[in-house]
């Protein structure tokens, strides 16, 4: 049996596949993430292929058969104005976090919120941007300890409490400051926390890397 349905997404990683086609991961709103084929749009001709790029947020219908998903239309596209390669890099690693700790089909509306806050977010150079995506993603999982709790032998400061406090908030990009060395802690805190659930270190995206651990 199939049938269609129209989506909110956002395309989080794409794959150019024989002649034409493009294999695109999707994450959806209503769905959780979702792997689609979209036939020919690498065709000059094609209305569709400039819509479905990483990063780039709009509205899908998707025809579900025997076969998967596929693409059948694109409304609606934003895309944010990520100004130089560090912007687009620092996307690039939220949106590989996303996909190491997302599985297909497991829809978690604020995971798909604070995504698309994030990849706005990028392009405004905002520091500890990475870090408290992580904290938001994890929280939004059930995965990230309450802001005060003792976990791994870490006791957050005041400064962290707060920080922690704002980043599983809806708003968690309005994080106050804090100092480099309370942003290598709570990385390491959730570095350990991504181990933990059986992710290997080395998977880890570049912003959890190795020299975030927990003081």
């Amino acid at each position: 049996m199939s049938y269609s349905c129209t989506y909110d997404a956002i395309v989080l990683r794409t794959h150019d596949i024989g002649e034409a086609d493009r294999f695109c991961i999707l994450l959806t709103r209503e769905r959780g993430r979702i792997a689609a084929r979209a036939r020919g749009v690498r065709k000059l001709q094609s209305h569709m292929g400039g819509s479905l790029l990483p990063l780039q947020r709009m509205t899908v219908d998707i025809h579900e058969g025997k076969t998967g998903f596929t693409v059948t239309g694109v409304h609606g596209t934003q895309v944010c104005n990520l100004k130089n390669i560090h912007a687009f890099t620092m996307a690039m690693q939220g949106i590989a976090l996303v996909l190491h700790l997302l599985q297909d089909e497991e829809p978690v509306q604020g995971i798909f919120d604070a995504t698309w806050a994030f990849i706005s977010q990028c392009g405004k150079q905002q520091p500890l941007l990475l870090t408290g995506f992580a904290v938001r993603v994890l929280h939004e999982m059930g995965l990230m300890p309450a802001p005060g709790e003792r976990v791994y032998g870490m006791q957050p400061s005041a400064d962290e409490k707060i920080f922690l406090a704002q980043c599983m908030q809806n708003d968690w990009y309005t994080y106050p400051e804090i100092s480099a060395q309370s942003e290598q802690r709570i990385a390491g805190l959730c570095r350990r926390i991504i181990t933990e659930q059986g992710w290997p270190p080395q998977s880890i995206p570049i912003c959890m890397s190795e020299h975030y651990a927990c003081a």
